[in-house]
């Protein structure tokens, strides 16, 4: 395969960076009504499925999302074909991969949009074949639509009230993750934040996630587990009335509260209360 460099095309054209020039010999003429290329896919459309914002690293150890789908094309090129797809933006970012499987397969790769709202996003990438760099050769190509469905989850965020008040801060499985929970160890992504609310004992304290999760709180962990009493929790919502400190002491630092989703590989979010009297 023989590289292409890049080309100013209008806004939603992008030219695929390697080209199919090199399956082997075979037909491929010129334009006219007469159909020159057949594409096929398969499957017969691109999917992918991610949530929203996800990103390697910061929310998740997912590697990053792609859409790839295997295709081929008949005849076999007699020469280099300059492909480009019309992108949906933004549903999709960066140059498109196209990568020759040997005979007359191919395999197309796109990379969605991460910041795409929660929710489904189709729709059809048309596929055009040009028989030189400067586009002016157009071949007629059939099957050149692709069509699309990725489907966004929402991210983990969680919201507080505080004796029936909303806090300003919400909390997300990328600002205050939680990677991993091994007993009272917890594995915050970037170290452990410092302490979303101070809290007289007796506070309510009140936790809604906007997607299933499972709550861990601080009657779980150690060392002040057994002070407080098990919080009333569903699906998606927690609430606690703060403890009170051991006798003798001003307070209790450093009580977790993580919400880790119930399905998928999201990391967890997580905030620090700590207890004055």
């Amino acid at each position: 395969m023989s590289g292409q460099s890049a080309l100013h095309l209008p806004r939603r054209l992008a030219l695929l960076p390697l080209l199919l020039g090199l399956f082997g010999c075979g037909g491929g003429g010129g334009s006219g009504s007469h159909t020159d290329f057949t594409l096929s896919f398969t499957p017969g459309q691109l999917t992918a499925r991610f949530f929203h914002n996800q990103r390697f690293g910061d929310n998740t150890f997912d590697p990053p999302v792609t859409a790839s789908v295997n295709g081929t094309i008949t005849p076999i090129p007699s020469g280099s074909l300059y492909v480009v797809i019309a992108l949906d933006f933004p549903v999709f970012t960066g140059a498109p991969t196209l990568t020759a499987l040997g005979g007359n397969a191919f395999s197309v790769t796109l990379t969605p949009d991460g910041t795409l709202a929660a929710g489904s996003h189709s729709g059809s990438l048309k596929i055009d074949m040009y028989g030189d760099a400067a586009l002016t050769k157009h071949y007629n190509v059939a099957g050149n639509m692709l069509p699309y469905t990725l489907t966004v989850d929402p991210e983990l965020t969680v919201t507080a009230r505080i004796d029936g008040v909303a806090a300003s801060t919400a909390f997300s499985s990328s600002n205050t993750a939680v990677t991993a929970i091994n007993g009272s160890t917890i594995y915050w992504n970037r170290g452990q934040p410092a302490a979303a609310f101070t809290l007289s004992p007796g506070k309510v304290l009140e936790l809604q996630a906007n997607i299933p999760v499972t709550w861990h709180s601080p009657d779980q962990f150690y060392p002040y587990g057994s002070l407080w009493s098990t919080p009333t929790v569903t699906s998606t919502t927690l609430t606690q009335t703060m403890a009170a400190p051991p006798d003798g002491t001003p307070g209790m630092t450093g009580n977790a509260y993580i919400a880790v989703p119930a399905t998928g590989s999201q990391f967890g979010a997580g905030l620090i209360v700590d207890i004055q009297k």
